[in-house]
């Protein structure tokens, strides 16, 4: 995990018999981790994945610790703005705008969940 993420914040609360290493880069982990100086890496599946197809002999374990959300604001008193995000939102992950995108880019690990605003 790299220092001041939020990996680094979760697991050494969750990992009570490991000794947590921090990495001062994405980088370096991956160098700690391919010198079999450390035995695992903590941070986000996207990054995992990325790192997984560089890492021969590397993969990405299945579950979770933890939860990036990403939300929208509006300032209070826009209704029109809010109506409108409501439907933006409900269409980009219904209609699969969300998942096409992810794919576009090549994300994997992702789940697509449409909270009511």
């Amino acid at each position: 995990m790299t220092e001041g993420s939020t990996s680094a914040a979760t697991l050494p609360r969750l990992l009570k018999n490991a000794s947590v290493v921090r990495a001062p880069s994405i980088n370096s982990g991956v160098e700690l981790l391919s010198l079999g100086k450390v035995d695992v890496f903590g941070t986000n599946k996207t990054i995992l994945f990325e790192i997984s197809d560089k890492l021969p002999g590397s993969r990405v374990l299945d579950g979770r610790y933890g939860v990036e959300q990403i939300a929208l604001g509006i300032p209070k008193g826009r209704e029109l703005g809010m109506a409108y995000a409501r439907r933006f939102v409900a269409a980009a992950t219904s209609g699969g705008l969300v998942k096409s995108a992810a794919q576009r880019a090549r994300l994997r690990g992702g789940t697509v969940k449409a909270d009511s605003l």
